[in-house]
């Protein structure tokens, strides 16, 4: 799905089809999603050396300090961990644009490649970014709104 089609359908999206998913993660990130962004749906191409395979995910944008926003890919798959990235808030498209591009590439072990920082994301508008387990809820959601505080 290219991006303006994924745009497109975030402006057909209702918060509750988020609840189908039946993910404490999703819910979570939905009634914290800032009300001037929509959540971006996107399918999560997981390459590897032998295997590829689609997965749903979503991008939520969550406003944060001055001019930052928190960027969260949350996969349905409660078996992939969370990434999150900050970013400025001037150029906030096309920095969302290659996040978005950047998931959705076959490049193989991409989410270990973020995870160590082998990526090579526009660090002018990204200012940091990193991956967060799924541990257990709580520490979750106390993971998240420190992100968010800070």
């Amino acid at each position: 799905m290219s991006f303006s089609q994924a745009l497109s359908q975030a402006q057909k999206m209702d918060p509750e089809e988020f609840k189908k998913y039946k993910s404490k993660f999703i819910d979570y990130l939905a009634d914290v999603q800032s009300k001037e962004y929509k959540v971006i749906p996107c399918v999560e191409n997981m390459s590897h050396s032998n295997s590829m395979t689609m997965e749903y995910a979503f991008i939520f944008s969550i406003k944060c300090g001055s001019d930052r926003v928190l960027i969260v890919h949350e996969n349905v798959n409660p078996d992939r961990s969370t990434l999150l990235f900050y970013v400025r808030e001037e150029g906030f498209m096309g920095t969302l644009r290659s996040i978005y591009d950047i998931l959705q590439s076959s490049e193989t072990n991409k989410r270990s490649s973020l995870r160590s920082k082998d990526i090579d994301i526009d660090k002018s508008k990204i200012t940091m970014y990193k991956s967060l387990n799924h541990d257990d809820s709580y520490s979750w959601k106390a993971s998240i709104q420190r992100y968010l505080r800070q």
